[in-house]
């Protein structure tokens, strides 16, 4: 599991929100030099009540089999989908080839973003404990 220490920014009625370090959580992701995160900070859903108070630290933590995962979903795919369609649309003009199989992926992406918003507890930070 990767772990993180995090600290607790806003305390709302069904989460909270926790802000880290860059050093953290994106120092063990593979893709972290070309995110485009602008800020540290991430809602939590939390059930029951909430312990912490705003300024706590608390260790929160997310599995590596998920932070993978999610690196194939948002790159392997889409360069298979991508190299794939510039295949099999050879036979027409290159830059319309280009756009469409640009497209095509583009739609990918989307749909990624629907998928995640639908299921995407799947990939959701786990509150690990009050340090």
């Amino acid at each position: 599991m990767v772990r993180e220490t995090a600290e607790v920014i806003e305390i709302l009625p069904r989460g909270i929100t926790i802000r880290f370090t860059k050093h953290g959580f994106c120092s063990s992701c593979a893709v972290s030099g070309i995110c485009a995160a602008r800020d540290n900070s991430m809602y939590i859903e939390q059930d029951g009540g909430h312990p912490f108070r705003k300024g706590d630290i608390i260790e929160v933590g997310i599995d590596e089999k998920k932070t993978s995962f999610a690196s194939v979903i948002v790159f392997l795919i889409p360069l298979v989908i991508f190299v794939l369609s510039l295949f099999l649309l050879r036979n027409i003009n290159e830059a319309i080839n280009f756009f469409i199989s640009l497209g095509i992926v583009l739609v990918y992406y989307l749909l990624v973003r629907l998928a995640i918003k639908k299921k995407g507890s799947y990939f959701h930070i786990k509150i690990l404990k009050k340090l």
